[in-house]
């Protein structure tokens, strides 16, 4: 009837990484009759499985319709450890309250394998957090969402993990002003931190909203004490070394941000090591802003580390100084039209004993987010390859020549 009643329902989307998500909702209850109809009961099933699992422990009282919505406190079991207490929600036009906890919530972003199974991680991500957040009148409270144990990995050649430390980020309501920070902070990469801001607007029938030409600000530091992880990324026979730190900033509006921002590098160093390319003491300064970014400069300055195995190269005059590279230039972010320029004086490009050269000369670079045109000139001003050895052919045992 009506007015006593149970909706059972069930969904799921197709599968993605050979896992689908499904969800399973039971309720109990039935409407009321009143100037303003609702339905109220209590929510006996709530469960997900896929990429994220939950399953309500007991029976909640629910009840919502036009001009309200409530929940009783309710528990979610989240996973193997997780733990989720909603000890308060309600909803209506001119009062909401939102309270509660979460902890043990495991963030798997490692990608499955090719057969659906997850891959194996000892030590997953693993998150809490605490939400006390009222909207009225003003707006009021916090919401914190933090590290309580484990790491990320970032899949490249290497799987590399982060060594994190501290992830936190926290959401504080006052008045009619939002605000959002972060902190990360890992072993590997260094620190993040960020801050931004909004205020958020109260009409006359007290419903708050946040329109596109609502003013923002925000900013952001990175701080990145050596990049030898980014390395692992690309392939097992490079390395990368230095520091890298920037600094980000964003205003404007909603609808029309406007970012900028700098990143500096320095002690830079870029290693093949098969190959004996070694590139150090390098330097990197990048500024940017809505419009465009512009290498102001990148520059390596190369001592020579090898001689090579050849007397004849007037190896001490070409090595006096330091080997240098140098590039600079911009490119304009809504065409990507590009003009970038470089130059080489005596670049140690190869560095082993049996396969040595410096490389001198320049050229541009103009591009486009679909071309590249590159108008180079460079000579080697000296080099050296060996080749190995091998001995003279020979025929096998169990060859016969006729006639001899």
């Amino acid at each position: 009837t009506r007015a006593r009643h149970q909706i059972e329902l069930s969904a799921s989307t197709p599968e993605g990484e050979g896992v689908a998500d499904t969800l399973k909702l039971a309720l109990q209850g039935g409407l009321v009759v009143s100037e303003t109809p609702r339905w109220s009961g209590q929510l006996n099933v709530l469960e997900t499985a896929g990429r994220f699992a939950a399953r309500l422990v007991a029976p909640a009282g629910l009840e919502f319709g036009s001009d309200r919505v409530r929940l009783g406190a309710a528990e979610l079991n989240a996973g193997d450890k997780g733990r989720i207490r909603l000890q308060e929600t309600a909803w209506s036009p001119t009062q909401s309250v939102l309270r509660g906890d979460l902890t043990g919530l495991v963030l798997d972003l490692e990608p499955r394998r090719r057969d659906g199974r997850p891959r194996r991680n000892a030590d997953p991500l693993t998150l809490g957090a605490r939400w006390d957040l009222s909207v009225g009148r003003t707006l009021a409270g916090e919401a914190r969402v933090f590290r309580e144990s484990g790491d990320l990995s970032v899949e490249g050649e290497l799987r590399t993990r982060l060594g994190l430390e501290k992830l936190e980020a926290v959401l504080a309501a006052r008045g009619d002003r939002i605000d959002l920070t972060l902190d990360v902070r890992g072993k590997e990469f260094g620190s993040v931190q960020g801050e931004a801001g909004l205020r958020a607007r109260r009409s006359a029938d007290g419903m708050w909203s946040v329109p596109p030409e609502t003013a923002i600000s925000g900013a952001a530091r990175l701080d990145m004490p050596s990049i030898t992880w980014l390395g692992r990324l690309a392939r097992e026979n490079v390395e990368t070394a230095g520091r890298v730190a920037g600094s980000f900033s964003v205003g404007g509006t909603l609808a029309a941000p406007r970012a900028s921002g700098r990143v500096e590098g320095r002690e830079l160093g870029f290693t093949l090591i098969d190959q004996g390319l070694i590139l150090a003491g390098g330097e990197l300064d990048v500024d940017f802003d809505s419009d465009r970014v512009r290498l102001e400069r990148l520059e390596f300055v190369s001592d020579n580390r090898v001689r090579p195995r050849e007397d004849r190269i007037p190896f001490d005059r070409l090595t006096a100084t330091p080997g240098r590279f140098t590039a600079r230039g911009e490119v304009a972010l809504a065409t990507g039209d590009g003009d970038f320029r470089f130059d080489a004086d005596r670049l140690p490009l190869l560095q082993r004993d049996d396969r040595w050269m410096l490389v001198s000369g320049q050229g541009t670079a103009r591009s486009t987010w679909t071309s590249l045109v590159l108008d180079a000139e460079f000579r080697a001003d000296a080099g050296y390859v060996e080749f190995a050895e091998s001995l003279p052919p020979s025929l096998s045992d169990d060859v016969v020549v006729l006639g001899r």
